[in-house]
């Protein structure tokens, strides 16, 4: 699926056509939008981004166009905005769906006629850039419910590269753990382990909804804390083995085992098992104390002594 994708990517860098990246959070867009850009004939210029969520709604317009010396309070001295400074290259509008309304016909202005000003001027400013957008929600909604302007959507979404969460690329999963793992521990001057087989089942039982951001969380957790050859589900971070995926069911019938077992069931039992070992290694390194193993495993007391209920431990 990756594969398709960077296919398309490679086919519309070559172009100047605005490009809108959306994907769940965690997914990489912000690395989508740098594979664009560093693949383009932009590449030696600037590649500028803005996370739109994250500037306050009075600063926006500053930002991204820049202001005149005297154009507000505190504003000694010209500054050019992030349009300008992409001027030939690129900029990355992140989160583009967090734009408020006010200031989405700007934006419009600035991608169609490819001149801006600054805040308190009155020049317009000649600007050469490529937009590249990004969001991790659903845009089309948002036109339809009338917090996104339909013609800025339009404008920016004259291709759309759609980033599948992790949970739907299972096959990705070892790929790039492998890859972080080795990745960190060479940062730290270490050998990096291997995954054992139960460590395997437990990574691809998981469901990362925070996608491969948290995948790298994971593996540079395994990196600084485990120094065996080997990586056991024990090693791993309290919150894959103990947030089961919602897809996960209990097994119905008085013999399951007779039943023709399904993807769902081998991944549950596989999930099973290495909580259980999780929790058996928790209370072992607490000599039996449940608070501080319940405390160790990121759960309540209550949680815990119902698990271990659960599994005859």
């Amino acid at each position: 699926e990756m594969r398709k994708i960077f296919e398309m990517v490679e086919k519309v860098s070559e172009s100047d056509a605005s490009v809108l990246v959306q994907g769940e959070s965690g997914t990489g867009k912000e690395l989508m939008a740098k594979a664009i850009h560093y693949t383009s004939p932009r590449k030696n210029k600037p590649f500028v981004p803005v996370n739109c969520a994250a500037l306050p709604e009075n600063l926006i317009e500053s930002e991204l166009f820049g202001y005149e010396e005297g154009a507000f309070s505190g504003a000694r001295k010209r500054k050019p905005g992030r349009f300008e400074i992409a001027d030939g290259g690129t900029i990355f509008l992140d989160e583009v769906g967090d734009l408020p309304l006010a200031m989405q016909p700007k934006i419009l202005r600035a991608a169609e006629e490819k001149v801006i000003e600054r805040l308190g001027g009155t020049r317009r400013i000649p600007v050469d850039v490529r937009i590249v957008s990004a969001s991790n929600k659903d845009l089309r909604q948002e036109v339809k419910e009338g917090r996104f302007r339909q013609d800025l959507y339009f404008r920016l979404a004259v291709i759309t590269v759609s980033i599948p969460p992790l949970r739907e690329r299972k096959e990705d999963i070892l790929v790039l753990a492998n890859h972080f793992l080795q990745e960190f521990c060479a940062d730290l001057g270490k050998q990096s382990p291997s995954l054992s087989d139960d460590t395997t089942r437990a990574l691809l039982a998981h469901d990362w909804p925070g996608n491969v951001r948290e995948l790298k969380n994971a593996m540079q957790h395994l990196a600084l804390l485990c120094d065996n050859s080997v990586v056991e589900p024990h090693s791993l971070p309290g919150w894959i083995l103990l947030a089961e995926p919602s897809e996960f069911q209990e097994v119905s019938g008085d013999d399951p085992l007779k039943a023709p077992i399904s993807l769902k069931e081998s991944k549950r039992r596989a999930f099973s098992e290495t909580e259980k070992s999780h929790i058996i290694e928790a209370l072992r390194i607490f000599e039996g104390n449940r608070t501080r193993a319940a405390e160790y495993l990121g759960i309540s007391r209550r949680s815990l002594q119902l698990k271990i209920k659960q599994y005859g431990l």
